[in-house]
């Protein structure tokens, strides 16, 4: 109260009521935001009183700097320093617009990727277990019941395409929007069971495809998939690190093996160049298993939330066992895990060659630093459990191919 110049109790209380009045304008509960709690002053030699408190959050503190009095040298300077935040956001508009397509489109599809970060975090507190399922949800509620599979079809991508990637930015917009709501209403409800949460996804999808139609707006599934997708646009610029608005894309680079597993004096970048014919780039993959259950990892939304083993490329200049030590400090924060190497295979149905390590070891989950941008999270599964993922395609064949031949 002091620190914004109102020295008595009943001026500060009404910059309150106003700051209220404009939450519940606003479509928030104000028991959220303004909750009550006493505290006891005294008011003579041996006399106390309770009197009326507050606890407030970040949005209540906004809207009684916005509800104040502006004459206070604190409420003007923080009305101003909003009103600057504002004018920079409109700025950032204006840049936005002078972008061409193809760069709206990079800078929504990242902005899609960290709003499903933030999505998931919410989402698993809210009791979510199954977060394939409830992104579904989403879809479906938005694209008149597609799921992720469903759309990757009907855009007929090929194989562990991101539909994210071939998304123009009216459609990536439309779902930038059900994902921020609903990371939303599930944290203003309070959710915490998947059933509800699944259900305010969809629901979510549905009122945002309601809100598209009412203003006239093209349906997502009929809006033109692009000609390229984003990954294609990468490639014609492959000797820049593109940078629009959502970090830096660090390009790797990676060798060329034949089919007898030797190194070629040949690079390509992965995600940007094709793998020639007779050619294949070379990858590193470990079974780490506790007793009868094997260690998975649940990928992000660029492939679609799948489950996979730990491992991953092997770069430039590296031996697969280094290519294993970087993925899983990188992945999962492991270091110093004890392994042997079982077999290099050459996976029969494209251009990768496998190395394949195991490691028979425990490993405490919960103190596992997971990569945001590629590992949901980590779970333990026994054999059967691991061939019904397999069955249900939950798992990419890659992976499938290395688990039924490795599994003990």
């Amino acid at each position: 109260m002091s620190l914004l110049g109102y020295s008595k109790w009943e001026r500060f209380s009404n910059a309150i009521e106003y700051a209220k009045t404009s939450c519940l304008k606003s479509g928030y509960n104000t028991n959220d935001h303004f909750p009550g709690v006493g505290k006891m002053v005294q008011i003579g030699s041996k006399t106390k009183r309770k009197l009326l408190d507050y606890r407030l959050s970040r949005y209540a503190c906004y809207l009684i700097v916005q509800n104040g009095d502006s004459r206070k040298e604190a409420i003007a300077l923080g009305q101003t320093y909003f009103a600057i935040q504002t004018r920079k956001q409109e700025l950032s508009e204006k840049e936005y617009n002078e972008l061409t397509e193809d760069e709206k489109r990079l800078y929504r599809r990242n902005q899609a990727r960290k709003g499903n970060y933030n999505l998931n975090k919410t989402a698993v507190k809210s009791g979510v277990k199954d977060l394939a399922r409830f992104h579904n949800a989403g879809y479906k509620g938005l694209y008149n019941g597609e799921t992720a599979d469903d759309i990757f079809k009907r855009k007929k991508l090929r194989y562990r395409e991101d539909i994210l990637d071939n998304m123009g930015s009216e459609e990536l917009a439309d779902n930038i929007f059900r994902i921020a709501q609903t990371d939303a209403k599930l944290k203003r409800d309070n959710v915490d069971n998947e059933y509800t949460a699944n259900s305010v996804h969809y629901e979510i999808g549905k009122i945002v495809r309601k809100a598209i139609k009412e203003a006239g707006g093209t349906m997502p599934e009929d809006l033109t998939t692009p000609e390229r997708s984003l990954k294609e646009i990468e490639k014609g610029r492959k000797h820049d690190i593109i940078n629009i608005g959502c970090g830096n894309m660090k390009q790797e680079i990676l060798d060329l093996y034949d089919n007898n597993f030797n190194k070629l004096n040949k690079t390509i970048i992965r995600r940007v160049d094709e793998i020639p014919n007779g050619t294949n780039i070379m990858q590193s993959y470990i079974l780490i298993k506790n007793e009868d259950k094997y260690l998975l990892e649940q990928t992000t939304e660029r492939n679609n939330y799948k489950w996979a083993i730990p491992g991953g490329h092997v770069l430039s200049g590296e031996t697969p066992e280094v290519a294993l030590k970087r993925e899983l400090e990188e992945e999962l924060g492991i270091r110093n895990i004890k392994y042997k190497k079982v077999d290099t295979i050459k996976f029969p149905y494209n251009n990768y060659i496998f190395n394949v390590f195991y490691s028979n070891t425990i490993v405490d989950i919960n103190l596992l630093k997971l990569q945001p941008d590629e590992v949901i999270k980590v779970k333990w599964y026994t054999k059967e459990e691991i061939l019904e993922l397999i069955e249900n395609d939950m798992i990419p064949r890659g992976y499938a191919y290395i688990l039924k031949n490795y599994m003990k």
